[in-house]
């Protein structure tokens, strides 16, 4: 299920290929595909930087992880992942719901194992392809979200973005990484090179 390709994590299973790579400083790239292979294409990532090697743990438990500077993305034996910072708590999660199958042993005992795990009747998973016209596919990728959690992105424009933090924390600028108190509006310059994010001091965030 899971193998250490170069400096990349990757799981294969049901016909889908996932590899998690170093891209930049303590940033990882996250892809997923149910064709045979990736298109070698960056899109609308900036230039791949020299990184240094990650760290990559393939547990015999079903867990897998890729570790690179201070960012850890852990996959779980469903195909789950998680981002963890430097303290090993979780950042953000991709959203789940299963159920993982008889929640009672032979014995008539509760399965441990099985209610490890958030199970549900829901049956959503966190990456879901749906085969388009062509041969492609259309991927759906979806994360928990928290009260406290908030994301902001306004995509890649060749010009300034007027952009409102709110407030109750101070926001960092993912370009400049220059610190805003909230309850302001900012001018923050958008050239094409550039994705205007701004994530939580506390926080962290990812881009695509």
């Amino acid at each position: 299920m899971f193998d250490r390709e170069n400096s990349s994590l990757v799981r294969e299973y049901a016909g889908e290929k996932l590899i998690i790579e170093p891209w930049g400083k303590d940033s990882l790239r996250v892809r997923s595909t149910m064709r045979p292979a990736f298109d070698d294409e960056d899109w609308a990532l900036l230039p791949r930087e020299r990184a240094e090697e990650p760290e990559i743990s393939i547990r015999g438990d079903g867990f897998a992880s890729i570790t690179h500077g201070r960012i850890t993305a852990r996959v779980d034996p469903r195909g789950q992942i998680a981002f963890l910072n430097q303290k090993g708590e979780i950042l953000l999660e991709e959203f789940m719901r299963v159920r993982l199958g008889n929640m009672e042993k032979g014995n008539g005992q509760i399965d441990q194992a099985a209610v490890t795990y958030f199970n549900s009747a829901l049956s959503i998973y966190p990456r879901e392809f749906k085969p388009t016209l062509g041969g492609d596919y259309a991927l759906t990728v979806r994360f928990e979200s928290r009260p406290e959690e908030r994301l902001f992105g306004m995509g890649q424009y060749q010009r300034a973005r007027d952009v409102y933090l709110p407030t109750g924390t101070r926001w960092i600028s993912h370009g400049s990484g220059e610190i805003f108190d909230g309850g302001q509006v900012v001018n923050e310059s958008a050239p094409l090179a550039h994705l205007p994010v701004f994530f939580r001091e506390k926080g962290s965030v990812f881009s695509k």
